[in-house]
């Protein structure tokens, strides 16, 4: 990739210089003052930080023995790891639908729970919120059949167990969670299909209080940022194309702005203010450029692409949709960096993107 130019919009330029790989696997977590890093290869977990390097290795599955073939770790999902919780004595991940818990101060890697249809959820789809509690949902196609579920912690990911049940059929899967410190509520997005997409409102104890939204694809969010007074999200929608939306918590009035190029699935708020999304190459119901995007605002509104990387050739069905994400921690436009799978030369790698 070459440079192509600045883009100047409200506060921020941004530079098209060259992307920096960093390594390969994916970045879990990466806090950039105090250098802290989190890296997942497959079942190995390395976390780096200033007094050393410590590498985990997961419980082996029968799977794993494919996981000599990048192909293979795309197609079994054997890549996937998401880091449920971190602070400086506990760590809590989900592999191949079974919850970890690593005590950091003595080095004890414990099974902490088995999900019955659930392998791993998406990037945003779990929270943490008072006194030790952490929570993420189901997904993934059999949440209509089996019941979706949140699952709940008290004591930092060592142990967990349902809290609540969706009604039957009534949604395919958990797409984010936030926790709302100042309402001290989560709030939790649903999918897939019309008729399923809600924004639900939970109190600390996980206690239902009301479903937002009339179901449709404009409720359908992975992005979603609270706010004191409203809530934003921008909607992921393969049929109509993703739009920013807004909704005010007091009159409950919503709002529907700028509208992207693209399904949306993650997003990213960095410590200096600068906003990033990035959409997904999924099959869309529009004539559009087969690639994943990466988009910056000095906010939350006036997106702008800053890099566009192309889909590889593998069956989208098979070995996934193009897809971009951010490891979890703190990190300015300076250290962006970003998870790429089914890329062109970028698959299953971890890029830094400079934006200063």
């Amino acid at each position: 990739m070459v440079l192509v130019g600045n883009f100047q919009f409200q506060r921020i330029t941004f530079n098209m210089y060259k992307d920096i790989t960093v390594s390969k696997g994916s970045m879990l977590y990466f806090n950039e003052y105090s250098g802290e890093c989190i890296f997942a290869t497959n079942r190995h977990i390395t976390i780096d930080v200033q007094a050393g390097r410590t590498r985990l290795k997961l419980p082996f599955r029968l799977l794993d023995l494919f996981g000599f073939s990048r192909l293979c770790s795309r197609l079994f999902r054997l890549d996937r790891v998401n880091l449920l919780y971190i602070d400086d004595a506990n760590l809590a991940f989900l592999r191949q639908g079974v919850v970890f818990h690593y005590c950091r101060k003595t080095g004890h890697l414990s099974e902490a729970y088995r999900l019955s249809s659930t392998r791993n959820i998406l990037a945003e789809s779990c929270a943490s919120g008072p006194d030790g509690q952490l929570v993420f949902g189901d997904y993934g196609g059999k949440g209509r059949k089996d019941g979706v579920y949140i699952y709940r912690s008290y004591d930092y990911g060592r142990s967990w167990a349902p809290c609540f049940q969706f009604p039957q059929g009534a949604v395919k899967q958990v797409l984010a969670i936030n926790w709302d410190l100042d309402s001290l509520n989560y709030w939790i997005n649903t999918g897939d299909d019309v008729g399923e997409c809600f924004l639900w409102r939970f109190n600390e104890n996980l206690e239902l209080l009301e479903r937002v939204g009339d179901g449709s694809l404009s409720f359908r969010a992975i992005s979603c940022w609270v706010f004191p007074d409203l809530i934003s999200w921008v909607t992921n929608d393969p049929f109509n194309g993703s739009r920013l939306m807004s909704l005010d918590l007091y009159t409950r009035k919503l709002t529907r702005g700028e509208r992207i190029d693209g399904s949306v699935w993650y997003s990213k708020r960095l410590a200096d203010g600068c906003m990033v999304l990035t959409t997904c190459a999924e099959v869309l119901s529009w004539d559009s450029e087969d690639c994943v995007k990466v988009l910056a605002a000095q906010g939350e509104d006036g997106f702008k692409v800053i890099r566009k990387y192309s889909k590889d050739s593998f069956s989208k069905w098979l070995f996934r949709f193009g897809i971009a994400s951010f490891p979890q921690g703190v990190y300015s436009s300076e250290n962006l960096h970003i998870n790429f799978e089914a890329v062109k030369t970028l698959d299953g790698k971890v890029v830094r993107v400079d934006l200063s």
